[in-house]
């Protein structure tokens, strides 16, 4: 288990991580805003071919190394998997086109249900700063389970989609900083009590 000074060091470390995660989604969603779902279909046959370009590159890694460090080296697994995924992206893309909307919006779920426990883990009770950000991520998360519910059938999911990645991205994006701010600002607080 990580101790609070450890989770602070390591989300520190994925601050720059999530403003390119979110950006690439905000990207990602203006773009489907305006192509629909030719867009997506393109994109998951480029993630596919990537996926088997990568596992093949992770073979030869994998076999270069010692025999005695392979236990300790995952890139055979890793080339397996990209090349698994590659060959369905590409054999069964419109079936990754449906999917990709479920796995949008479990993603957005689950990311900002670990940002509730983040919050709450930092919340020392004496403002109610980190209250404040549980609360965006809440609106978050009902965006995506907008997204997984899609209750305006009259809209195409591409928009509904489009527009729940960018409000949840942008969220994000907000979070990040603050949280960044609220781990600087109890960091300060603490080392005053010293």
């Amino acid at each position: 288990m990580l101790s609070l000074e450890e989770q602070k060091n390591k989300i520190k470390k994925g601050f720059w991580e999530s403003f390119l995660i979110s950006g690439l989604f905000i990207f990602f969603a203006v773009i489907l805003l305006f192509k629909e779902e030719d867009i997506l279909s393109t994109l998951i046959l480029s993630i596919g071919m990537l996926g088997i370009v990568f596992g093949v590159l992770h073979f030869p890694l994998y076999f270069r190394l010692p025999r005695e460090t392979r236990i300790y080296s995952n890139d055979l697994t890793k080339g397996l998997v990209f090349v698994l995924f590659g060959g369905i992206a590409i054999l069964k893309n419109d079936l990754l086109v449906d999917m990709a909307t479920i796995v949008i919006g479990a993603y957005l779920i689950y990311k900002n249900a670990n940002r509730i426990q983040l919050c709450l883990n930092f919340d020392d009770g004496t403002d109610h700063y980190w209250k404040y950000l549980a609360c965006f991520s809440v609106v978050a998360i009902f965006l995506g389970i907008l997204i997984l519910l899609n209750p305006f059938s009259n809209i195409p999911i591409s928009m509904v989609l489009s527009v729940c990645v960018i409000a949840s991205e942008g969220i994000s994006i907000i979070q990040t900083i603050a949280m960044m701010v609220g781990i600087r600002r109890n960091h300060g607080k603490s080392e005053e009590k010293k």
